[in-house]
């Protein structure tokens, strides 16, 4: 399973970040997404909004340098920030990293 996915300065566009927005709502394994200087833009930005209603599991998700706006970034956070309350992989106190699961190793 794929716990950590990096995918920044890949010139992922609108379409591409939704695309993988919707295959998000059937993941159920993935914990940190980095999709930074990308250009997700804010229609892409929304789809993670919509996928997130489905996958609770996705504690991380960097979307910086997307030309994503101050409210929609907002919005995403409102919903990252649900999925945290509920996720035994991640720590109150570290707001940056997640507590991998005890059985894998990230490398």
């Amino acid at each position: 399973h794929i716990l950590y996915l990096d995918l920044h300065y890949n010139d992922i566009t609108t379409f591409g970040a939704t695309a993988l927005a919707h295959i998000l709502k059937v993941n159920h394994t993935l914990l940190d997404l980095d999709l930074s200087y990308n250009g997700a833009g804010d229609p892409g930005a929304y789809a993670f909004t919509r996928a997130l209603r489905h996958n609770t599991t996705l504690i991380h998700l960097n979307l910086s340098h997307n030309n994503v706006s101050p409210p929609m970034m907002h919005t995403l956070q409102h919903e990252i920030s649900a999925n945290r309350q509920h996720s035994p992989h991640y720590r109150q106190t570290d707001t940056h990293t997640p507590t991998p699961p005890h059985t894998h190793t990230h490398t």
